[in-house]
Parts: structure tokens; sequence; C-alpha cells
């Protein structure tokens, strides 16, 4: 059977027109369940990863800091304005830094403090502010947000179109390859590829908060980032 390339009405229904950040974020402070969730579900990693590097190393205590990060994102989040290229990510490195002080201070003195005095100097010693000109910490806070983009978007595509994608742009083949492997035309191929990415692109633009990437980029982005489970 040839996939003709046209949109599938699960795909449309998953990817309504205006989904954009601003969007995501203004309905979250709306009270809008689904968004919360959303935007909890893609940021989540981040937050743990950054936990990590400030020092809070054992998993109870990275999901309880986790949580206390997102609790505090729910209660403020109302009063959170979206500046330059960033802010919201800045805005989460910063709460989660203060979360990992309170985890220090609450475990100063005990015998069992993760890491004692040598991982309060750590947290010291690090940015007050999530840096973009960081290349090393950038490109792995970017690789977790792939990761994750990639996952939320992966249930809107039909599984054929999810792997044409996959395989043109992950395992580098030629269109005409998989589609003769996927009953599909080259053509099709081109535009399963297409649209996951352009699905990854808004997502992306609402995660890094930048202007819309480059597809080379973008394409090494998802090349970097991700694997398939």
């Amino acid at each position: 059977m040839t996939d003709s390339g046209n949109q599938s009405d699960r795909e449309r229904a998953a990817n309504p027109a205006g989904a954009t950040s601003t969007t995501l974020v203004d309905l979250a402070k709306a009270g809008d369940a689904a968004a919360w969730q959303r935007l909890e579900f893609l940021y989540a990693p981040l937050v743990r990863w950054w936990c990590g590097r400030h020092g809070v190393c054992k998993p109870q205590d990275v999901e309880d800091v986790t949580q206390e990060v997102f609790a505090t994102v729910a209660a403020k989040l109302e009063s959170f304005t979206r500046g330059e290229a960033g802010s919201l990510r800045r805005w989460l490195y910063t709460i989660t830094r203060h979360k990992a002080r309170d985890y220090y201070r609450r475990r100063r003195g005990q015998a069992t403090a993760a890491g004692g005095s040598s991982a309060q100097a750590r947290l010291e010693n690090l940015p007050a502010a999530a840096d973009s000109s960081s290349t090393s910490e950038d490109a792995s806070e970017r690789a977790i947000l792939v990761r994750r983009a990639l996952e939320l978007i992966r249930p809107e595509f039909q599984p054929r179109t999810w792997d044409a994608a996959w395989q043109v742009v992950v395992d580098g083949r030629l269109p005409a390859e998989v589609g003769a492997g996927l009953g599909m035309t080259a053509g099709a191929v081109h535009t399963a590829k297409s649209r996951v990415l352009g699905r990854l692109r808004e997502v992306l633009t609402e995660l890094l908060e930048e202007g819309p990437n480059d597809p080379v980029a973008l394409d090494q982005r998802a090349q970097s980032g991700s694997k398939e489970e």
C-alpha cells in the first residue's frame, strides 16, 4: 500500500493551529490542566538534570526538589512575564537553584547530607542564572529538550510517517530506500520528514524560545539529542 503523504485526521487533531509557547504558558496561567501537564512533561527532565548539576543526586531527593520547583512554578506562573530569548528556562533554572539551596540548608549539619560541604561549595560556584553563552551547558540542555520534544510529538503521527522521517533524519537513509521498505513513494517520505521536522520545530521554538530553526541544525539536534526506544 502506498502512503499518499496526506495528513491524517489524528495528526491534524493532535497538532492544532496556534499551539505556540505563548499559548502554552498562557493556558497554564489560566489553569488549563492539559497545558500545565504538557509544560511539566517538557521541562521536568531539565529540572532533574539541573538538580544533578547542583549536587542533588539521590533519586528521591531529586524528585522531592523537582516537585518543589514545580509547586513554586505553579504558584508564581501567573506573574511570569516573557522577556528575552530563553527567559522561561532562566526562570526555571533560578527556581531550581534556590530549591537546591533550600535542600542543603535543610540538611546542614546532618551526617547524611548529600555531598556535605563540598557539594555546597559546588552549588555556590554555579552561575546564578542559566548561561546560554556556555556552549557545553547549552548543548546539554538542548539535547534534553529535543529528546523530550520527540517523546511528546511521536504519538501525534501514524507509525509509518514517524518511521519514514526517523530513518531519513536519524539513520541517514535515502528517501527512495526508505520508501521501498515502507511501501511509500520517495515524495511521500520527503513529506513525512517535513511534517515531523516542522512539528518538532514548533515544539523546539517554544522550548528554546528562539526563532525558527535552520533545518540542517534541527536535523543535527534530532540526531545528537535522541535515540529510538
